[in-house]
């Protein structure tokens, strides 16, 4: 239920995730630590505004949802961005050093000539920033199949036997082609965690656009709900869960 948010420079997060209801975030990091993921799952008429040069390098990424809208990226950008259909307004700044700009991809969850791509290649455009880096997003999916899984409501169910050796296939398309990750979770009675497989890369397809990995395990009596997990670049977690 966050709306507006300001802080987590010179911590040790690694990542910053916020829900759908932010209205500001600002982030501030002159020569001090900086998080290298921040997911923003949406906004209402939402701001983002970052400033300084972090003593940890750039951030890796920032993904921001629908409902998100001005974005200012002073001084520093990270490396990937995905921005929402609602955006409006985008500024770069153009004093950036040319490999930043060079090394920059823009991701937007709209079709070329929409609005929001003018908007934000107009804004690559004015600082400097290689236009050839920004890209279409669109939502990632996640996909398990294998003997005995089949589709049940919003996951997935699995009929095993007990002892028997089971193969999971997973498979993702869509987000970003880049860092794909995959872990697979036990998910107990009183909501407890324990994980089986831990994030373990995924093999893309020659054209980048799904990535795949199995999971092969011999399910005990308490395996009754197992979770499986997907993420890329962006640190945006993707989860379906099966029933055993």
């Amino acid at each position: 239920s966050v709306t507006s948010f300001e802080g987590v420079s010179n911590t040790g997060v690694d990542t910053l995730e916020l829900g759908d209801r932010v209205s500001n975030v600002r982030m501030v990091t002159r020569g001090i630590r900086n998080v290298r993921h921040i997911v923003v799952r949406g906004g209402v008429d939402g701001e983002f505004y970052s400033e300084g040069r972090a003593s940890n390098g750039r951030p890796e990424s920032a993904f921001f949802g629908e409902g998100m809208t001005t974005f200012s990226f002073w001084s520093e950008t990270p490396r990937v961005i995905v921005l929402p259909s609602t955006v409006t307004s985008l500024q770069l700044d153009e004093e950036v050093d040319a490999d930043t700009k060079a090394n920059t991809t823009i991701y937007v969850a709209g079709a070329k000539g929409s609005q929001a791509w003018k908007t934000v290649k107009a804004a690559m455009d004015s600082a400097g920033y290689k236009t050839a880096n920004l890209l279409e997003y669109s939502a990632p999916t996640l996909a398990l199949s294998g003997t005995g899984i089949a589709e049940a409501g919003e996951g997935y169910v699995l009929t095993a036997s007990l002892g028997a050796s089971v193969s999971v296939d997973i498979a993702v398309s869509g987000g970003v082609p880049s860092g794909r990750e995959v872990r697979v979770v036990r998910v107990g009675e009183d909501g407890g965690e324990t994980v089986l497989q831990d994030w373990s890369a995924m093999v893309a397809s020659t054209d980048g656009r799904f990535a795949t990995a199995s999971y092969a395990w011999t399910p005990a009596p308490e395996d009754a709900l197992v979770r499986v997990d997907a993420r890329d670049a962006t640190g945006l977690i993707r989860s379906v869960p099966m029933t055993v």
